[in-house]
């Protein structure tokens, strides 16, 4: 049986406008699930919104030319209208089989069933093997009955159904790499401010599942809260394959937080220098999480950038966001990074519920004292599952979903006496603040090694002005 698995265009915006200073990452979800089903004897493909040419079209082209016998689609919110259309279109095609799968439908899966007959099918939380367990009852039926799959919805003499929630997969090394030989991987690359000028770049997980309780995060929907960590052999494994075998340079390392059990990054730096692999990557990390010591190891085994989420530099703020830490551990952890070498990203919320004028003043002024490399400034966006999520955010037409964009005027304010255009106002000041200080000029391009990471701040400053002078 033939499954051809698609990742629902993000949105014009993101697909077209601003491309200059936002690119197209591997897609791990559907790359996952493809492995799984290649590994469970289906033969499965990929379709990825390409820069050039008509979706619809390519679309249209893959449907005839692969003919699939089950459709699968992953979407997050603001991508959900676009998922529809794709599900609209295979339908029209032919009557195949159409599951959806991502945060989006784990949040919101009772609601697709009942407002889009063309998708058949929910796959809630982690989708490997449960679009494995389906697949196997479309195909032999085995098992006999859908209420027998877990962790999937579906329709049902026009009542929506939900069988049992599945059990994460444990352990995670039994799950096989990403099948990214399915596509050109040519065609992705980092954003231009996690990379450090690289041009053959990928995407991998070393971990599932994140401890923290961040208000405004929806990954728990399908990793869940518990760390399920991959062993460093299964990482360098596949670092080894990306090197060696895909030719890559670069990897953003994309678990929630890569350094939640210090012993065991360790162990994987230890391991990559003993392998003298060169492969260069970053990754996200908590900050209370972050030494000296392991800092200077991790530039040593190829880390070049570390993400840290700060979300507001005001103390009540910063914990009613319930990432844990506190504003005196991002200080110790982003000076650590720095001082070893390493290029560090700070990410900042802007409208928060408890924000107030003083509070986002508050936020600037962290951003400029904690000495980042880079600091990026994102209006505050609920997305459903979330704990700031509230029935009535959904909106009146499924169009709408695409206003849930972390990096546009937000779709509501949460800010109390503060309007959504306000609230990015507030944002794109904070970013032309932060970075229009010699200072902070010359701390990011003393940082810059090649004319090619050169250009590509370039390109991603005159982007990121072009959306704020929109």
């Amino acid at each position: 049986m033939r499954v051809l698995l698609i990742e629902a265009p993000y949105h014009d915006l993101y697909a077209q406008r601003d491309k200059v200073s936002f690119r197209r990452y591997f897609p791990l979800g559907i790359g996952y699930v493809a492995a799984m089903l290649r590994q469970g004897g289906f033969e499965p493909d990929l379709f990825i919104q390409p820069y050039k040419g008509d979706f619809k079209l390519g679309l249209q082209a893959k449907l005839e030319g692969f003919a699939p016998d089950v459709v699968g689609i992953s979407t997050m919110s603001p991508g959900y209208p676009n998922a529809v259309e794709v599900a609209r279109q295979v339908k029209a095609w032919k009557p195949v089989p159409v599951m959806a799968g991502g945060c989006h439908p784990t949040a919101s899966g009772d609601d697709i069933l009942a407002e889009v007959p063309e998708i058949d099918y929910v796959v809630y939380g982690e989708g490997e093997q449960v679009a494995l367990d389906l697949c196997r009852h479309l195909a032999f039926r085995t098992p006999a009955h859908l209420s027998e799959v877990a962790g999937i919805g579906w329709r049902e003499g026009g009542t929506v159904r939900r069988s049992m929630p599945a059990v994460p997969i444990n352990p995670v090394d039994t799950i096989p790499f990403p099948a990214r030989d399915l596509v050109d991987l040519s065609f992705f690359s980092p954003h231009t401010h996690m990379s450090v000028g690289k041009r053959r770049s990928t995407t991998m997980l070393t971990g599932r599942g994140c401890p923290s309780h961040c208000i405004f995060c929806d990954a728990h929907l399908t990793m869940g809260r518990k760390n399920r960590a991959h062993s460093p052999e299964y990482v360098i494994e596949e670092m080894e394959l990306l090197e060696k075998h895909f030719k890559m340079e670069f990897v953003v390392v994309e678990d929630d937080t890569f350094t939640v059990d210090d012993a065991r990054v360790e162990k994987i730096c230890q391991m990559k220098i003993q392998r003298r692999l060169k492969l260069e990557w970053n990754c996200f990390a908590r900050s209370f999480e972050m030494r000296p010591e392991l800092a200077r190891l991790m530039r040593e085994a190829g880390c070049r950038i570390i993400n840290f989420g700060v979300e507001s530099g005001n103390p009540e703020v910063f914990k009613a966001v319930k990432k844990g830490g506190s504003l005196d551990t991002i200080k110790r952890a982003v000076t650590a990074c720095n001082d070893a070498g390493l290029r560090t990203m700070a990410s900042f919320i802007i409208g928060h519920p408890t924000d107030t004028p003083d509070t986002v003043r508050q936020t600037i002024e962290f951003a400029k004292e904690i000495k980042p490399t880079v600091a990026m400034f994102f209006p505050m966006v609920p997305f459903p599952g979330t704990a700031i999520w509230k029935p009535e955010y959904r909106p009146a037409r499924m169009e709408d979903w695409r206003t849930y964009l972390t990096f546009d005027v937000p779709p509501m304010s949460l800010m109390p006496g503060v309007s959504p255009k306000e609230v990015k106002r507030l944002a794109d000041r904070a970013t032309a603040e932060f970075y229009m200080r010699p200072s902070q000029l010359w701390r990011m391009f003393r940082s810059i090694s090649t004319g090619v990471e050169f250009m590509e701040y370039l390109r991603s400053g005159f982007g990121v002005l072009m959306r704020m002078l929109r």
